[in-house]
């Protein structure tokens, strides 16, 4: 009697029909925006993630349909419950928004920084923005890192696609244990002592292609996978050829640009096993696929270097305004506003961006995998003879936060490291030989938190290529 009440008060204030039929445009609307941000605005670059949204807007279309033809008294006992659902979230959203100050931080950011300050060490809590202004005030030359991925869009346009940051500078990288990395890029930008490429020449020299893992990401430039190589290897030339973000059809172009001066004796893939879910966007891009599709295609890069220099810091110059620009506005009622509507603190408490791509079982093999496997060796091997493809399978945080996981299973693991041994190129099990063989795996990553290998797990990681390279190549 009571609800029949309050259901006879709630229809005289609010047309119940019109209601729903809002509601039902709504939820073509929010397809239609999820879609634009999907497909047109990032490219499908994070359909993995915008899966949960989909299937979120179109439940919630199919339930409002059905809503619509029920009777008029379920349709009230819906709407209230609904709404009141509905207030209780943003109820939540609103003490996020103006009460808890890290939430909108980075997850991992703030968890370290929460683990930092319990264990007494202390952590950087600038932005990188707020670090690169104050080595400007003091007249020093720093400059932030320039991501490959970031320019693949403007390819198109520019006519030119840089595969690494800007040469001969000093590089504010990352800061994952509680303070900024730095490292001095050598004259093409990547990651290295730039004597390395006059030392190219010697005996038994490694190669490595890769991501951010490879790039060095967040440690000292003497703690990289490279220098520990250099160091385990008794001296041998190891040049590091990553860059943050990079997909295995960056790590082709890469290696084709700038493979042939380093002369390496060894090659490596580093294959970090989120990596897969990458290919996708880069083969979206025309220009980036000529590295797959014209066996002879070439930006001539090593020749281009001051052009390229002038392109990243027109493109550095470019983001560090625009970060200034969002730091300036980022308490603003509007965006503000925004944030409330989009549901932003309580998306990131429940890490909802993340429920899907955390699930590596789903996770498949994109088709062109194989063939750019096969590219990559073929042009390998074409520096020279006795030049040796190595894939070294590099696996990420989630896989050991889940004690039950099948391996095998997991980022299609066992069907990756299949294709690639159907194709008589060794492989280098990381979790394998590294890290299932741990006490405490989680200890490898920095406050055991996602994100990259801590210090000890690039060195675990560089000790046992070098041994795994100089077992196999023994036993040849």
């Amino acid at each position: 009697m009571k609800l029949a009440l309050i259901g006879l008060h709630l229809n005289k204030i609010i047309k119940i029909k019109f209601l729903i039929k809002s509601m039902i445009w709504l939820s073509v609307l929010l397809i239609i925006y999820i879609f634009i941000r999907d497909q047109v605005v990032y490219d499908s670059k994070y359909f993995d993630t915008y899966i949960l949204y989909y299937v979120i807007s179109f439940f919630s279309l199919l339930v409002w349909l059905y809503i619509s033809r029920v009777n008029k008294s379920n349709q009230i006992k819906f709407i209230m419950v609904f709404f009141s659902l509905l207030f209780c979230i943003y109820f939540v959203e609103i003490f996020l928004n103006f009460f808890i100050d890290d939430i909108g931080m980075n997850n991992k950011d703030s968890s370290r920084i929460k683990i930092a300050d319990n264990l007494g060490v202390k952590f950087d809590k600038r932005s990188r923005l707020e670090v690169i202004r104050e080595h400007n005030n003091k007249a020093e030359d720093v400059v932030p890192t320039a991501l490959a991925i970031n320019f693949v869009d403007k390819s198109l346009s520019s006519g030119i696609l840089p595969l690494s940051g800007l040469s001969n500078k000093r590089t504010l990288h990352c800061n994952e244990s509680g303070e900024y990395v730095y490292y001095d890029s050598d004259r093409y930008g990547f990651n290295n002592p730039d004597i390395e490429w006059d030392n190219s020449n010697k005996k038994g020299s490694y190669l490595l292609l890769g991501d951010s893992f490879t790039h060095g990401a967040c440690v000292n430039e003497d703690q990289t996978v490279a220098s520990r190589i250099r160091h385990y290897s008794n001296g041998k030339t190891a040049i590091s050829l990553g860059n943050g973000g990079s997909g295995l059809l960056l790590m082709l172009a890469t290696l084709k640009e700038y493979g042939k001066l380093a002369n390496p004796k060894y090659t490596l893939i580093m294959y970090f096993e989120e990596g897969n879910s990458r290919l996708r966007h880069e083969n979206n891009n025309k220009f980036l696929k000529q590295y797959l599709v014209e066996r002879n295609f070439t930006q001539n890069l090593p020749n281009r270097q001051r052009e390229r220099d002038v392109y990243i810091q027109s493109f550095i110059d470019t983001s560090l305004e625009k970060e200034r620009v969002e730091e300036i506005g980022k308490d603003s009622i509007l965006k503000t506003l925004l944030k409330i509507i989009k549901l932003f603190h309580v998306r990131k408490l429940i890490s909802m961006d993340s429920l899907l791509v955390s699930d590596g079982r789903r996770v498949l093999v994109d088709d062109s995998f194989a063939s750019i496997i096969v590219e990559t060796k073929r042009y390998a091997e074409s520096i020279s003879n006795d030049n040796i493809l190595y894939f070294v399978y590099m696996p990420e945080y989630s896989r050991y936060i889940d004690k039950d996981i099948d391996h095998d299973l997991f980022r299609n693991k066992k069907k990756i490291i299949s294709i690639i041994k159907s194709l008589g190129i060794p492989v280098i099990d990381i979790h394998h030989e590294v890290f299932e063989k741990h006490p405490e795996p989680l200890a490898l990553f920095p406050f055991k938190r996602g994100g990259h290998y801590n210090a000890e797990g690039y060195k675990l990681v560089a000790d046992t290529i070098v041994k795994e390279v100089e077992k196999m190549f023994s036993a040849k």
